[in-house]
């Protein structure tokens, strides 16, 4: 009982981990940006874009998310942010969504393989209570995925009450 609650957790915890991944946007090409409203790489607007530091123009578009880069102030090109989200609470909200949308998905899959153990068990009281267990443990996972969202928004109005 023990050695099939270890192995369904490590499985559990594996496909976690590998279906856990936040896409990054890819940079464009030099002298396109991407806008990020789903419209892909467009043209630089409000100036040439550096591509060098011998190209000698300023990024005169807007700065929000951007960072200047190059041999002296003013000069050299620009650094786009690679993410949608400005913030910090943002981009984790972002990730909970993502981890909640997977973790459904695997719920689904886990209680599927709690009734194949249920059905294997074929009477074995041994077996029966090991399904028994994986049962109620899916389920009480299922309840935190269901509970994440609320968890986490008492976790923001905690820490935004602390800091000054």
């Amino acid at each position: 009982m023990i050695a099939l609650r270890t192995s369904s957790t490590l499985l559990l915890v594996a496909l976690i981990g590998l279906f856990c991944v936040v896409p990054v946007a890819f940079a464009c090409s030099p002298g396109y940006i991407d806008t990020f409203d789903g419209s892909g790489c467009q043209p630089a607007s409000g100036g040439a874009v550096n591509t060098g530091p011998s190209a000698g123009s300023v990024n005169t578009g807007p700065s929000a998310g951007t960072v200047k880069t190059g041999p002296s102030a003013g000069t050299g090109g620009t650094l786009q942010n690679p993410l949608k989200f400005n913030s910090l609470p943002a981009l984790m909200d972002a990730i909970l969504q993502a981890v909640v949308q997977l973790g459904a998905i695997l719920l689904v899959f886990m209680l599927v393989w709690c009734g194949f153990l249920f059905v294997v068990a074929q009477g074995n009281p041994e077996k029966l209570s090991a399904a028994r267990s994986a049962l109620i443990w899916t389920l009480i996972g299922g309840l935190i995925l269901l509970g994440a969202e609320a968890i986490s928004k008492v976790v923001e109005a905690t820490v935004t009450t602390l800091t000054p």
